[in-house]
């Protein structure tokens, strides 16, 4: 795993030629605790609600699909996770219809018939 290096001349914004001339080395961030020093820096940008809401969205579909494996098909990622997809709508319809059976016979209705196949 990398290590991030800083140095508190690279706040000042110096360039390299000047860092390599100092004599203490740049700190080494090794520990979760000297993390919290640093924060993020995000632009906030004024959205609509609307719009808002269609960039979250597009950014959850966008990680989804690429968790998944979606976006290079020729990739053994992709065709498990088809598999698996296929497979949990299989048992999903299935246990659909053992639940409505049972839950018929439980309340006393009358099933002409009842074939699961696989």
């Amino acid at each position: 795993m990398g290590e991030i290096l800083h140095s508190a001349s690279e706040d000042e914004g110096s360039s390299a030629d000047e860092l390599e001339e100092t004599e203490d080395p740049p700190e080494r961030l090794a520990k979760p605790r000297d993390f919290d020093q640093y924060t993020y820096h995000i632009p906030h940008v004024e959205l609509s609600t609307t719009a808002a809401v269609g960039h979250k969205l597009r950014y959850v579909v966008d990680e989804a699909l690429a968790d998944l494996g979606f976006y290079n098909i020729m990739s053994t990622e992709f065709w498990m996770s088809l598999a698996i997809l296929l497979l949990a709508m299989w048992v999903r319809a299935y246990m659909h219809g053992v639940g409505s059976w049972i839950l018929l016979k439980l309340a006393g209705t009358p099933v002409n018939s009842f074939d699961p196949m696989m």
